[in-house]
């Protein structure tokens, strides 16, 4: 089995500037997780809400130094914690919390499924890019692959 027969064909990218709270918006429109991060043409990394959650220690380093972080919303009645903190992670262009294009993982269309499942195995990415002549022909997440072993015959041991 080919990861072409697999990927998605039709691959959404962002621009590197795009803020986090941008980026959020986008992909739940999209129905998506993530996606590749453009400057321009040039591809210089991958962006996933997994990325967002990742790189937002300095959050955490504030909750830890705050013993009542609760805020009351004068305009809703409602409590919020952190909102100003959540805030500043949100205002951050999405080049700052994405997966930079030099550890990014790829494959190629012709290649076996076995090669994704392996790199899926070997790292924490949930989707790899498809890259043919430097240029990406699509996307393979951990999902389609399950898709894929599910369309597989079950084998039957003797």
């Amino acid at each position: 089995m080919k990861i072409k027969d697999f990927m998605t064909k039709q691959v959404l990218s962002v621009d590197k500037n795009m803020t986090a709270k941008e980026f959020v918006r986008f992909v739940q429109d999209k129905n998506i997780t993530g996606t590749p991060v453009l400057d321009g043409e040039r591809l210089v990394g991958v962006v996933s809400v997994s990325d967002i959650i990742a790189r937002s220690d300095y959050i955490e380093r504030e909750m830890g130094h705050c013993e009542d972080c609760y805020e009351l919303d004068t305009t809703t009645g409602l409590v919020e914690v952190h909102r100003y903190y959540t805030d500043e992670l949100f205002e951050k262009p999405i080049h700052e919390l994405m997966t930079p294009v030099v550890d990014l993982v790829w494959v190629a269309p012709d290649d076996e499924l076995d090669v994704a499942v392996k790199a899926f195995l070997e790292t924490p990415v949930h989707r790899l890019l498809v890259m043919q002549q430097k240029k990406i022909v699509g996307m393979i997440s951990t999902k389609d692959v399950l898709r894929a072993l599910a369309k597989q015959p079950a084998s039957k041991t003797a």
